[in-house]
């Protein structure tokens, strides 16, 4: 009798279990399909942009390179390159990305949607609709490194669609896993060899790890694929570290068109022209950006590093002491606006007047 008892209980309960994930089951069949690319890449878009528009302007010392800076060889500026691990999202908007609150409603539903598309998975670990679902919460919540797994798996799953393996792609650079990103892109762009999104990403997963020659080719081709401001300036970023001074000009030419305001460009620009010997050309490009930026410290201390090369490197006398005179200038005015900075400090008190 007990047995039996046992029996029907077990019973019972896998009855109860079944038309609970039959629940389930229907409401991620029901759900609308996916048309559109995948939100994440342009969130982290939007993210990246804000956490720009917030960025401290101030150095610690003259010619201090910014953060993730890229140092071109034997310069004594560094290039002042976008985030290496930025890659280019399926559509761009210039919207800043909103402030998530820890109490923001769409948080909670991300979990609670997060926790269903799991509870599916769990039985059923290819089920296409829950998985997106999976991806599109861990999107929400920011979880960015739970991201490329789980598009993987989707990419697995989708053999044949070229824009999942992109995002996958996209969310592996921007967790930094560059090689595993590099495998990706380079088997998407024998599908697509016309993709310039694909090739843009590719050169940044080769820059990122230090493959010059091999983010150069793919430059190349991703700017004659579309010849935009951000490709011609990341490629000249990679131009700077060759060494190839007049090339990098003139894709910083070409970027500073788009964004004559960019102190960055601005700055490499004027390393390119200072490794060329044209120092008065740099000091005007750097001028340019005090004019409408007259407290921006970065700026302030490149000039004064220059001014040190400058007058390293004139032999005429008078010239040189101008260059002094100037770097000294800017010093002063470095520290007016930002008193914190004891290596400036000590370099203006060990000038000679």
């Amino acid at each position: 009798m007990a047995r039996l008892l046992l029996a029907f209980v077990t019973v019972c309960v896998a009855l109860v279990a079944t038309g609970l994930w039959l629940v389930l089951q229907w409401r991620y069949e029901a759900a609308q399909p996916y048309a559109e690319p995948l939100p994440h890449q342009r969130r982290l878009m939007e993210e990246r942009r804000s956490r720009e528009a917030s960025q401290a302007t101030a150095e610690a010392e003259p010619g201090a390179p910014p953060p993730a800076a890229t140092t071109a060889p034997a310069a004594d500026v560094e290039a002042a390159p976008a985030e290496a691990d930025t890659a280019i999202p399926p559509t761009a908007t210039s919207a800043p990305a909103p402030v998530r609150l820890p109490d923001d409603p769409a948080i909670a539903r991300a979990a609670a949607r997060l926790a269903a598309a799991r509870a599916v998975l769990a039985s059923d670990p290819d089920h296409e609709p829950a998985l997106r679902d999976e991806i599109a919460a861990l999107t929400t919540l920011e979880r960015w490194a739970e991201l490329p797994d789980r598009l993987g798996r989707l990419a697995n799953l989708r053999p044949d669609d070229a824009d999942v393996r992109f995002d996958w792609a996209a969310a592996l650079v921007h967790v930094r896993r560059y090689v595993e990103a590099v495998d990706v892109l380079e088997r998407l762009i024998e599908r697509r060899a016309d993709d310039a999104r694909a090739w843009f990403n590719l050169a940044v997963a080769h820059q990122a790890q230090g493959h010059l020659e091999r983010a150069r080719r793919a430059w190349d081709r991703a700017v004659a694929l579309a010849p935009t401001p951000a490709a011609r300036a990341r490629r000249a970023e990679v131009l700077l570290d060759l060494g190839e001074w007049d090339a990098a000009l003139e894709d910083l030419a070409a970027a500073r068109t788009a964004a004559p305001d960019d102190p960055d460009l601005a700055a490499n620009a004027a390393l390119a022209h200072a490794q060329l010997g044209r120092f008065g050309a740099a000091r005007d490009v750097l001028l340019g950006v005090l004019a409408r930026r007259p407290q921006h410290v970065p700026t302030l201390n490149r000039l004064v590093r220059l001014a040190e090369d400058a007058a390293a490197a004139t032999p005429d006398g008078d010239a040189a002491a101008e260059w002094r005179r100037a770097g000294r200038a800017w010093a002063e005015r470095s520290l007016a606006v930002d008193a914190d900075q004891p290596a400036l400090r000590e370099w203006l008190a060990a000038q000679p007047e």
